[in-house]
């Protein structure tokens, strides 16, 4: 309430993470678009042109985004955040409710998965597409279990809409894993059940619905990578941000390696990916619902923690090797750490069995108050031993061991300068010894309150209550804000203003800030870099073309960065940045006169290396033009009459065939059209120097409009839309049969 009411102009998050580096800029730009009456498939702000649809983190056909065209972007992103933490803690009471849980056992679940580690952590990272995209989950899976129970147009229909809103908030990866884990539950459950032929028609119908009804974004994004980065991906690339097995400690400890706050997060990778904490409380519940739990209620939660914990250790394991390499699209995602979210969700449904069984049957067993009591002696003791080794040179000190260990698998993030750094160890190690203490005296008190369960039920009502306390005290203890002013550099915007043209710069700073100044870069942040732009920049920065990845530094300053027309390098520094001007930049578009047809890309590369190759006078094609060079003195001209983020209209007057060099990337969804009474009635897009575009044109005045617009979107709306009606007619036969009975 403090930030959503604020007159202040701030917003929820880390200031250092996505927020500011990909989704306000990506907010601001799709919605900008959106609202002047545009669908953006294609953004000119970044990558010197890349698909924008496609991406489905644009979360631009996600219906709760219509916050984003109401309220300014910095208040928009603030209300999505608290929305969603609403929804999945609504979402799993209603899934937990229909197991028949008691109220307080469901209100229990629902608090603890809203503030849990691997929810509510994301927040601090600034992650739009996670937060928006897993507060379905609990919904997906109630419209599954209810699936199994009764076969019904109204749970079709509903879990239709479920999914769909699932795959169009923005995060494929949550959504390719959860219909992986969605086989499998329903795998387990189909053993047991009655009538298989009629749930699996009734499974395959929610899918297929979803997908149908989703198809402009899903084909649209599936057209898209094929020709990005991911299309790419090697398994040492997609085994990376696998649960670290250290990281199990979470559970019990969850700032073990740090809070990230108050304390620098010195394990492996990032602590909003690798969190599995639900709170002491929790997951304590967690176990006695394993144990305890009604058969009925739990449907295989505990196999599939199991599973699921299997899963996310990834790389830990010869199972992600097996998946690579068999699992179809298995491949195109880095993180098996995004099973998380999913293992967390079964967890917290046991957590609410184990309560829901505490209220209401009788205490049975003294193993769980004795459980906690050794698991919270064990931690006791740790702390001690931490205390002790930090003191003595005789002791082998834990957190020194265990960061040298971190150090050696290179996964960390952190400096590594802070690990050899005295000062830093010492702290970490008191920071370490204080979490352990802390989770240590919650497991004693607990098997004290367990005990008193015996002998009075009012203690359950105490356990219930102080585990919602200790997970909402974890949430709030990451909350965070920045002043959103931050986010466009009122400097390099002023200079850009008084240094108007049509070229691009290289910002080092922040290259997404090119989407809400209006200005275009040659770099960007986000995972959908087209794959011949990404080897094309390699090749520029003396890197082996093939070694592709998201991740790239540019710092040579190659002479073909003129070709991408990078006019301004703004380099970071102390107190701004430093401004160095590149000389000689092409304009947008070129006629060249002369052209080479080489085919393979590694050729294509040694000629463009050449000190003589100048792109101004000769382009490199991959197949032969329909045209012939004429070796007359004299092209013609041409010139841009409109443009906007999907297209380019261009009028050229030529005394000779020759060839129209576009200087933005090359994609195939990209198409010339012929205006009306020109010389030419087709056009052909084709790559020119690599990544960039040609267009071969005969003699004679053109006029052409330069369009993307991919087959795959424009199949896709077509199927959404017709999908869509078909829905909306089901949906009105289901609400008049409901009102009838």
């Amino acid at each position: 309430a403090d930030v959503l009411f604020s007159s202040e102009n701030i917003i929820l998050s880390n200031y250092r993470t996505d927020i500011t580096r990909q989704f306000f800029y990506w907010r601001d730009f799709g919605f900008s678009q959106l609202a002047q009456g545009t669908i953006p498939l294609w953004n000119p702000h970044i990558f010197s042109g890349a698909p924008f649809f496609g991406g489905f983190q644009s979360a631009i056909l996600y219906p709760p985004n219509i916050l984003f065209m109401i309220l300014p972007v910095a208040k928009a992103i603030n209300f999505s955040i608290a929305l969603h933490v609403l929804l999945i803690g609504f979402f799993m009471y209603l899934w937990t409710s229909y197991r028949n849980l008691h109220p307080l056992a469901c209100l229990s679940s629902s608090i603890i998965l809203m503030f849990s580690g691997s929810y509510f952590l994301h927040i601090y990272a600034g992650h739009l597409s996670n937060l928006c995209t897993l507060a379905w989950i609990p919904l997906v899976f109630l419209c599954v279990d209810r699936l199994f129970d009764e076969r019904s147009l109204k749970w079709c229909l509903i879990g239709i809409f479920s999914f769909t809103m699932f795959i169009l908030a923005g995060h494929p990866q949550y959504v390719y894993y959860t219909a992986l884990v969605i086989m499998i539950y329903s795998a387990l459950r189909l053993k047991k059940a009655e009538q298989r032929f009629g749930i699996i028609v009734s499974l395959a119908a929610v899918c297929s619905g979803s997908l149908l009804l989703s198809a402009v974004q899903v084909l649209s994004g599936l057209d898209a990578a094929a020709e990005s980065v991911r299309s790419a991906a090697s398994y040492l690339y997609t085994a990376r941000f696998s649960l670290p097995p250290e990281n199990i400690i979470t559970l019990l400890v969850p700032d073990f390696f740090g809070d990230v706050v108050n304390m620098s997060y010195w394990g492996r990778f990032f602590l909003w990916e690798m969190s599995l904490f639900i709170g002491v409380i929790g997951i304590s519940m967690a176990i006695y619902g394993a144990l305890y739990g009604e058969r009925q209620k739990r449907h295989f939660s505990l196999t599939m923690v199991i599973i699921l914990l299997v899963l996310a250790l990834g790389a830990h394991t010869p199972l992600a090797r097996i998946l690579y390499h068999w699992l179809p699209g298995f491949d195109s995602f880095r993180g098996a750490s995004k099973f998380i979210p999913l293992l967390a969700v079964f967890l917290v449904m046991l957590a609410g069995i184990g309560l829901d069984d505490l209220l209401r049957n009788k205490y049975r067993s003294l193993t769980m108050p004795i459980t906690l009591l050794m698991a919270g002696l064990t931690l006791l003791g740790a702390a001690l031993w931490i205390s002790v080794s930090m003191s003595s040179a005789n002791i082998p000190n834990l957190v020194q061991q265990m960061i040298n260990y971190i150090v050696s698998t290179k996964e960390s993030y952190l400096a590594t300068n802070l690990y050899s750094n005295p000062d830093f160890i010492k702290a970490a190690g008191y920071f370490t010894m204080k979490t352990l203490l802390r989770s240590a005296l919650v497991l004693l008190l607990l098997s004290f309150l367990f005990f008193a369960v015996k002998y009075h039920r009012m203690f359950i009502y105490f356990i219930a209550v102080w585990g919602v306390v200790e997970i909402f005290v974890f949430a709030h203890a990451s909350k965070q804000v920045f002043n959103a002013s931050i986010l466009k550099p009122s400097g390099m915007e002023a200079f850009l203003k008084e240094h108007p043209g049509d070229y691009r710069i290289l910002n080092l700073v922040n290259p997404n800030i090119a989407m809400s100044i209006g200005a275009s870069d040659i770099w960007g942040y986000d995972s959908l870099v087209l794959l011949r732009y990404d080897r094309f920049l390699r090749f520029t920065q003396g890197m082996d073309p093939n070694s592709s990845t998201q991740y790239l530094v540019l710092e040579k300053a190659h002479r073909l960065l003129n070709m991408l027309r990078c006019r301004y390098f703004f380099i970071p520094q102390k107190n701004g940045f430093s401004i160095i001007e590149g000389k000689d930049v092409m304009n947008r578009i070129h006629l060249i006169p002369r052209w080479q047809v080489i085919s393979k890309p590694d050729d294509i590369f040694k000629e463009m290396d050449k000190p003589t190759f100048d792109p101004r006078q000769t382009v490199i094609l991959e197949t032969s033009p329909n045209i012939k060079p004429v070796q007359n003195a004299g092209l013609g001209e041409c010139a841009i009459e409109d443009s906007s983020a999907n297209d380019l209209t261009i009028k050229a007057t030529l005394t000779q065939p020759t060839i129209l060099l576009v200087t933005d990337n090359f994609s195939k969804g990209w198409k010339a059209v012929a205006l009306p009474a020109r010389a030419q009635k087709n056009y052909t897009v084709m790559p020119a120097n690599y990544t960039l575009m040609a267009i071969p044109l005969s003699a004679g005045e053109h006029h052409l409009r330069l369009e993307y617009k991919p087959k795959a979107f424009v199949a896709g709306a077509w199927i959404s839309l017709s999908t869509l009606i078909m829905y909306l007619i089901l949906v009105i036969i289901e609400v008049r049969k409901s009102r009838l009975l």
